[in-house]
């Protein structure tokens, strides 16, 4: 038997199944983990099996939705669709993504649970590295440990059984004490104290602990103070296999109008258990109500109860059976409520969903019923523009409708996060047969790009078509990785994107506010499509026209999205990556910095300030925002325009609006100008006198600490720290009488203080001598005490920044010498370990 690595684990099993147990019971534990995956973050385990039905079979898309992983995404989808419990799941996936998965679950922990581990040897506390602490529930249902994995390599760096350790005690809001049952001292330094809250509430759940357990070693009067804060809440305890209630299925009643109320009382009996079940810790009471469940739902299945209810429910509807209705009105939500997907299936089968829907209209604690069920089969109103080849879609899309609508209308009121995530699992498996379907409908693809592309077609006809196109492309950013691709590579084929000159050119706004959604879910969620419409000739059409709309729209929200598509399209990251051809790339980037950047950058052109309207000022910041992100995708395009067209006067002219938000616009510009420590900047900025307009508003703005005046004080400290010494220069020369009356901060004196440096430097460095290489020439000027004290040990002496080391630097005549606080090092390192080093240095040397 081969000793096999699996992720954070090493096993001599052979058995794929007990591998993929334990690290599925890592996820699943009732533990709040905060999961990174991609670019989203994921809450996992809330509480209890997320990745679980109560059922007891896998939920996949809930699965998908937190692994986030897009190769194991395709995995996952292609495998596990028909698997129904863990140990499917294990055999199914190969080891790596099992590593993945425990990488993400151990390695992105919430900063709450960082902790340093300390071991008490003698009198000393031992430093044992850093490391993520969780409590892990142990599979056979009693007890739990308590696990540190380190930092660095996620190895289990602690593994203490809460049950038989001892002695648990707080010191301070951070640190938790502890003996060991072999009389080992530990302790646990957390980085916040939520953290340490967080693990004292499970471990009192766990040890059923009171308060005092913990205070032990804080001050009497504190203690007695925290004791009587906390001794009315009530203690969580741990039900013991024992003392578990029966949970036998009793046979269902019989679905008859008289039995009403019993069946109400069965299934509310039922919503009390599984509330018990969503909050307990104890693992065989969850799986026993899961046994229940299952249980329930094939009972309702065979015996069609579904369908027999809904028969009385049309009856008591019929007799106007207030009384009736109220009753079936909480059956259904008990069902509704249980979240099982077995049961769920049955609820919204496409022959039932919306006599179930109707049920849900007696509200008792309202007045009036609700209107649901005449909603849907009146004011919604389905529009197929395109008639779809395949005709099994449309009732697919209308079940997906209905489910959605039982969602976030008929449930709006329902705070249940594991049945809205199972509900949504339906919807995403849903959404991702339609996307599947309308994949492969060609005709009807090509049929729906050519309505859009063609402007002789009615505007209402090209209107429905782009939302149709909207809501495909948002279908297909919310399923799995391999259908996405799919999908965007058949639009890409049918060229989609010659829909968006014509569009963007249209005089529909609400047209043009499609086709810019379309653009930026296609672009957004799959940066692949940006290399395609690179490669497309229609890429030079859209930017042109973006540029143009960009200038003349009057709608103030579409305003930044226009920019926001022309950053995907000129984001040459992305194209470095594929390795785009370089020809192709600067012949895009050319094309749009010759063609339209001067024309965006007339909405500059603004001479008196009474003419500011706040689509003006809107169209100003972005444009200032854009050029920002220009200068830092750009460097070497964006330098050559901003230079040859002297860019920055116009910029610099905006001060003279009087506008707060303009301003801060232009001074973020010049800061990711400066950021960047280019000489063409720095000599424009010079040459353009644009301080004067800066100089300008902050006397304008005068003694106010508000956002301008922090904007402009981190500009100049950005100077004074980077030592832009053309920059000191021309604010020392032109300015200095202004910034030497600026003392309500240090920065103005710093900045002319680092000005009158640089000419002391300059100056000694003028009247020194020529610098002789000592590697060949020994200097014969230096005395023989001077030789012995560079020949001196450093033990012997203790350095000093005052010393004669420090004296020889050149000091402008008036100004002290800072005093500089020695570093304090991070580690204290003993002495003999340095001493050990030196000497093995010598041996070696």
């Amino acid at each position: 038997m081969r000793l096999r690595k699996v992720g954070l684990w090493r096993t001599r099993r052979n058995d794929e199944a007990s591998i993929g147990l334990r690290l599925f019971e890592t996820i699943m534990q009732p533990n709040k983990l905060l999961v990174q995956a991609g670019h989203r973050s994921i809450a996992l385990s809330i509480l209890g099996q997320r990745c679980l039905g109560l059922d007891g079979k896998l939920d996949h898309i809930l699965l998908i939705q937190r692994i986030g992983n897009r190769h194991l995404e395709r995995v996952v989808r292609r495998q596990i669709h028909h698997t129904t419990t863990v140990f499917a799941v294990s055999r199914l996936i190969h080891h790596r993504h099992l590593a993945l998965i425990g990488r993400l679950v151990i390695n992105k922990m919430s900063d709450t649970r960082l902790v340093k581990l300390y071991h008490c040897v003698g009198d000393a506390w031992n430093d044992c590295g850093t490391g993520y602490v969780t409590i892990q529930y142990r599979t056979e249902g009693s007890g739990a440990n308590l696990e540190v994995r380190s930092e660095s390599d996620a190895s289990v760096m602690l593994q203490s059984d809460i049950s038989t350790a001892r002695n648990y005690s707080r010191q301070g809001s951070t640190m938790l004490l502890w003996q060991e049952a072999d009389g080992r001292d530990l302790a646990l330094s957390y980085q916040c104290s939520a953290g340490l809250e967080e693990i004292v509430q499970q471990i009192k759940q766990i040890r059923k602990f009171t308060e005092d357990d913990f205070i032990r070693s804080m001050d009497p009067d504190e203690a007695g103070e925290r004791t009587e804060s906390v001794s009315t809440e009530p203690q969580m305890a741990v039900d013991k296999d024992k003392d578990l209630p029966s949970m036998e299925l009793q046979p269902l009643p019989t679905p008859e109008i008289p039995r009403l109320e019993e069946i109400d009382a069965y299934f509310e009996n039922i919503s009390k258990l599984r509330h018990e079940a969503l909050t307990k810790v104890n693992r065989p009471f969850r799986e026993r109500f899961a046994n229940l469940c299952e249980d329930l739902a094939t009972q309702i299945m065979e015996r069609g109860y579904v369908s027999k209810l809904l028969d009385a429910f049309r009856m008591c509807e019929d007799l106007e059976d207030t009384a009736s209705l109220n009753f079936l009105f909480r059956i259904f939500r008990s069902l509704l409520s249980l979240g099982t997907s077995s049961i769920l299936e049955q609820l919204f089968d496409m022959d039932v969903i919306l006599d179930v829907i109707a049920t849900q209209e007696y509200e008792p604690e309202r007045p009036t019923k609700h209107n649901y069920k005449a909603f849907l089969t009146g004011e919604a109103v389905f529009k197929e523009i395109v008639p779809f080849s395949d005709r099994t879609i449309v009732p697919l899309i209308h079940q997906t409708f209905y489910i959605h609508y039982i969602k976030e209308m008929v449930l709006t009121n329902v705070v249940d996060d594991f049945l809205m995530g199972t509900i949504a699992s339906f919807i995403n498996i849903k959404q991702g047969e339609i996307v599947e379907k309308i994949k492969s409908d060609q005709a009807f693809l090509v049929a729906l790009i050519t309505k859009v592309a063609n402007p002789a077609e009615k505007g209402e006809i090209r209107l429905d078509c782009m939302k149709c196109l909207l809501e495909l492309s948002r279908m297909g950013a919310t399923v799995g990785m391999e259908l996405k691709s799919g999908l965007h590579e058949t639009l890409c084929k049918f060229d989609v994107f010659r829909i968006a000159e014509p569009c963007l050119s249209s005089a529909d706004a609400e047209l043009r506010t499609a086709t810019l959604s379309v653009l930026t879910v296609l672009l957004e969620t799959e940066p692949s499509m940006r290399v395609t419409l690179a490669h497309n000739s229609a890429v030079h059409t859209i930017i042109g026209a973006l540029a143009r709309r960009f200038v003349s729209e009057p709608i103030l929200a579409l305003v930044k999205i226009h920019l926001t598509v022309l950053q995907y399209l000129l984001d040459t990251n992305i194209l470095e990556i594929v390795k785009f051809p370089p020809h192709l790339k600067s012949g895009l980037l050319q094309r749009f910095y010759d063609g339209h950047l001067g024309h965006m950058l007339e909405v500059f052109d603004l001479p008196d300030p009474a003419a500011l309207t706040s689509i003006r000022r809107q169209r100003i910041e972005n444009m200032l925002e854009f050029l920002g992100f220009c200068v830092q995708t750009h460097s070497f395009t964006a330098r050559s325009y901003i230079t040859q067209h002297s860019v920055l006067r116009k910029v610099a002219m905006l001060f003279h609006l009087n506008s707060n938000t303009v301003s801060l616009g232009v001074l973020k510009l010049f800061r990711a100008l400066l950021a960047t420590e280019d000489d063409f900047y720095i000599r424009n900025m010079v040459k353009f006198d644009v301080c004067k307009p800066i100089m300008a508003c902050l006397e304008r703005n005068g003694p106010r600490y508000n956002l301008l005046d922090s904007a402009v004080l981190e500009l100049f400290e950005l100077i004074r720290l980077k030592n832009m010494k053309p920059l000191l220069q021309y604010l020392a020369e032109s300015y200095g009488h202004i910034l030497r009356t600026l003392t309500y901060v240090r920065t103005f004196e710093l900045l002319l203080l680092r000005n009158e440096q640089n000419k002391e430097v300059v100056n000694g460095s003028s009247e020194s001598k020529p610098v002789v290489d000592l590697r060949f020439k020994r200097d014969t000027s230096m005395s023989v005490e001077e030789e012995d004290y560079f020949n001196s040990d450093d033990k012997d002496e203790e350095p000093s920044p005052t010393g004669a080391a420090a004296s020889l630097l050149p000091v402008p005549a008036g100004v002290t010498t800072p005093q500089f606080r020695p570093r304090r090092q991070l580690v204290d390192y003993d002495d003999d370990d340095d001493d050990d080093f030196l000497t093995k240095r010598k041996k070696s040397g």
